[in-house]
């Protein structure tokens, strides 16, 4: 069963330069909680289809898998996808707002350990990953404030 994490922030910048810095994998790996490392397979490649070696830390443990970068679409999403168990991946999806905010929404998706250990670890884990979501959003907006000079910021936008 696939647990879908959701979180959104109006962000003061545009969409096309927000998805530019979610698209490029030096930057991406800064900003997405848990991530600690991402390289290229093939040194130069970059654009859909870019494949990266992962490390993705989650509480002690570390889980190395092949990420993908599966699309772009400029101002308007980009999907990141994990190969191997767990059908993990990163969904941000921009829109437009008044005033020059973006409002990005970011999609966690991951299955979940099974067994009982998945059952009673459940809560837990979405918990976290739900927090990893807030943060990487925070992340992105004082990126997007830094790089332009602003000092901007967000406005949550989720629940």
């Amino acid at each position: 069963m696939t647990v879908r994490v959701r979180d959104s922030a109006g962000i003061d910048a545009d969409g096309e330069v927000l998805s530019g810095y979610l698209a490029d994998y030096r930057v991406v790996s800064t900003l997405v909680e848990g991530l600690e490392d991402l390289e290229p397979v093939d040194p130069g490649s970059c654009g859909p289809g870019a494949r990266f070696n992962a490390v993705v830390r989650f509480g002690p443990r570390k889980v190395r898998s092949i990420v993908e970068l599966v699309e772009v679409d400029p101002g308007r999403e980009v999907l990141w996808s994990a190969s191997g168990d767990g059908g993990r991946s990163l969904r941000f999806t921009l829109s437009g707002g008044a005033g020059g905010v973006t409002l990005v929404s970011l999609e966690i998706s991951y299955e979940p350990p099974g067994g009982i250990a998945g059952v009673l670890l459940a809560p837990v884990v979405e918990q976290t990953v739900r927090t990893g979501a807030r943060v990487s959003l925070e992340r992105l907006s004082h990126l997007a404030a830094e790089r332009s000079g602003s000092g901007g910021g967000s406005e949550r936008a989720g629940p």
